[in-house]
């Protein structure tokens, strides 16, 4: 059964010894009109730090009409997506917030991968996907941001807002930290080199390699700044 890491492997040794618990990071999440990244918009971003304040950022769509199937699930309105931040405005947030940290995020890959696409001359930043840390941690059992709020006894009432995600992930990234230290794994470099089995019913390869790939995709496709439709 393929597999992937539980976290994007270290460019270098900066954070290679460092512990599970000093690491700098911020959590990350989107909300978007569909699943594909060079298709469908990027509609809103959440950033979530430890002690820090949380931030939901609306990236505008002038054009945007929403899916029935998609509309229940991200609450994201025409009218909303209209009075949006240029894209421009949201990137340079994300590359402030990014600089420097290590990206923490449930499914991480896919909102990574609407990131890339979004914007693909972005580096792609070291990052923690907490639902492998799941898969790993607990092979058999449900791996969804919500049974990990329920596991970790995260108060998670806005459930599908790209900042309320992002601040589960980030209480979610605190209390597996703690799990993970019971398993014997301490440090970035132990992080990176675990491995989550990727179950049959995802159909899919490792997250980083399908975000490099989307990333590769845009800039041979020409998408970007703000993806087929965002404003810039």
């Amino acid at each position: 059964m393929p597999s992937e890491p539980l976290s994007f492997p270290p460019i270098d040794d900066d954070f290679g010894a460092t512990p599970l618990a000093d690491l700098p990071v911020v959590a990350f999440d989107t909300e978007t009109g569909g699943l594909d990244p060079l298709k469908d918009a990027l509609l809103t971003v959440g950033l979530a730090c430890i002690d820090g304040p949380v931030a939901e950022l609306v990236a505008r769509h002038e054009d945007y009409r929403p899916d029935e199937k998609v509309l229940p699930i991200n609450r994201i309105t025409t009218g909303r997506a209209a009075g949006g931040s240029p894209w421009r405005l949201v990137e340079q947030l994300l590359e402030e917030q990014f600089d420097g940290r290590v990206i923490v995020g449930h499914n991480v890959g896919f909102d990574l991968g609407f990131l890339v696409a979004n914007s693909p001359s972005l580096p792609l930043p070291l990052a923690i996907d907490t639902a492998a840390c799941c898969r790993f941690l607990w092979p058999n059992a449900k791996a969804d941001l919500s049974s990990l709020c329920e596991r970790g006894r995260i108060d998670n009432v806005n459930a599908h807002g790209a900042g309320a995600d992002a601040w589960a992930a980030m209480r979610g990234w605190i209390y597996l930290r703690n799990v993970l230290r019971n398993a014997g794994i301490t440090t970035w470099n132990e992080l990176c080199a675990t491995r989550a089995e990727i179950p049959q019913r995802m159909a899919r390869g490792p997250w980083p390699d399908e975000v490099v790939a989307i990333a590769g995709r845009a800039q041979r496709e020409g998408v970007g700044p703000g993806g087929r439709s965002a404003s810039a």
